[in-house]
């Protein structure tokens, strides 16, 4: 376990930073520990705290690059408009100024063509490892009815299921009232989540062509509308 981020900063130059400070754990689950960089020392080597929780610790997902709806298109775009080309790289400075003008580049551009993803934001849940264990225990269980279809490894593998479903809401549950609590009106999450919660979902079905078949595509629909109107 460590923050995969270098804890030993050289004073010679030609020397490169490396990872020399982590922990080593067996048995515990990562939803259960957290480690972070402290770097208010003055010294060559930074430190890392690391948390072991009796209960489940609530990490906040990492800021993603792109998603599944990001533009390529308005990336490629951005990125062209944007990117200078005649930047000297004759000094340290200016490569350093360069490289940094770029790192900036690729990123902005890609935030820009990537919309957030608001609806997943409450969705991730950290399940503690009494319900990993319990859903080995219940694959194990499930196996030995499969083996013996015994009357009772069935009521043993169906208690199983009972509880681990009872266990599972609980967790669900209380990591929404936590994804409640974070809310606020200063930020207007609150309203937003109210705005959501109001706007009605709507339904992509299938429609049946005369064939009998199912148009589940756009194009298809498309094309069927048009066949129709014509």
């Amino acid at each position: 376990m460590s923050s995969v981020e270098p804890t030993y900063w050289p004073s010679d130059p030609n020397k490169l930073p490396d990872l020399l400070d982590f922990f080593i754990i067996k048995g515990t689950s990562s939803n259960y520990t957290a480690i972070v960089s402290s770097l208010g020392l003055t010294s060559d080597h930074a430190l890392i705290i690391g948390t072991i929780s009796t209960t489940v610790i609530y990490k906040s997902p990492k800021p993603p690059l792109y998603n599944n709806s990001t533009d390529w298109g308005l990336f490629q775009e951005n990125v062209r408009n944007n990117l200078r080309l005649n930047i000297s790289l004759k000094t340290e400075q200016e490569i350093e100024d360069a490289t940094n003008d770029f790192i900036i580049t690729i990123q902005s551009a890609a935030w820009l063509a990537s919309p957030i993803a608001t609806k997943n934001i409450r969705k991730e849940v950290n399940f503690p490892n009494e319900i990993l264990q319990l859903v080995r225990a219940k694959r194990r269980a499930r196996a030995k009815w499969h083996r013996s279809r015994n009357s009772v490894d069935k009521t043993l593998y169906n208690r199983l299921i009972n509880n681990l479903k009872t266990k599972i809401n609980a967790v669900k549950q209380e990591t929404y009232q936590h994804y409640l609590s974070q809310l606020s009106t200063t930020d207007n999450s609150i309203w937003k989540l109210a705005k959501n919660g109001k706007s009605p979902q709507t339904t992509n079905l299938p429609i049946r062509t005369p064939k009998g078949e199912w148009a589940r595509s756009d194009q298809e629909k498309a094309e069927l509308f048009a066949q129709h109107l014509k």
